[in-house]
């Protein structure tokens, strides 16, 4: 138990944290309070139905909570069926609330959230076979928080990489056709001239 929660934080400490801007000595600490009080965090059963898919989390300063995650089979079957994913939300009050993640038999699972939106990904191979358990770790670092840990289904992007190299690319060039009409307008602007004055110097030249 002792050397699977040592791992765990390992794996918290390698960036797998909703906090924003959190020290690494503050990371270490809450990872030396998780390995000395190694068991001694209540554990709370979140089971994950239909009709039921969110749950909420107060946490005071310096503590910790571990939610058994249990996603219903009919919810897997029903959410894997047509290529869609499950998705594992974690909203937080505010910056100063580690999360990581492990299956139910403590073995670490090294899983990163979505930078955005703060989302797990939970795979066939993140969730027990039987029970659709997973272990889900809760540690207040920098003051009291609370938040919400949902559970939700959304289609599968199987080709979001690519749709992130065009989007990239075609902005890349929208922003080179921009930049060339701006550079077009500056000439313009600094080089413009009466074609009128152009003639009579010509024809001063001439005379």
């Amino acid at each position: 138990m002792n050397l699977a929660l040592v791992v765990c934080t390992a794996t918290l400490l390698m960036g797998v944290t909703v906090a924003r801007g959190v020290s690494n000595s503050t990371l270490l600490e809450s990872s030396n309070n998780l390995t000395k009080h190694a068991g001694g965090f209540p554990m709370k059963h979140f089971v994950v139905t239909t009709e039921k898919n969110q749950t909420f989390f107060d946490l005071h300063n310096k503590t910790g909570v571990v939610y058994q995650l249990a996603v219903e089979y009919l919810f897997r079957e029903l959410a894997w069926m047509e290529g869609n994913e499950i998705y594992l939300t974690v909203n937080v009050s505010k910056p100063g609330a580690a999360v990581f993640l492990t299956k139910c038999n403590d073995y670490p699972i090294s899983l990163k959230p979505n930078v955005v939106h703060n989302e797990y990904k939970l795979s066939r191979s993140c969730l027990d076979a039987e029970n659709g358990c997973l272990n889900i770790h809760l540690i207040a670092t920098e003051g009291p928080v609370d938040g919400t840990l949902s559970v939700g289904v959304k289609p599968a992007y199987k080709w979001f990489h690519v749709q992130i190299i065009m989007g990239v690319t075609a902005s890349f060039l929208l922003i080179m056709v921009l930049l060339r009409r701006c550079v077009n307008y500056v000439l313009r602007f600094v080089y413009s001239y009466n074609v009128m004055d152009d003639t009579l110097a010509q024809q001063e030249r001439l005379a």
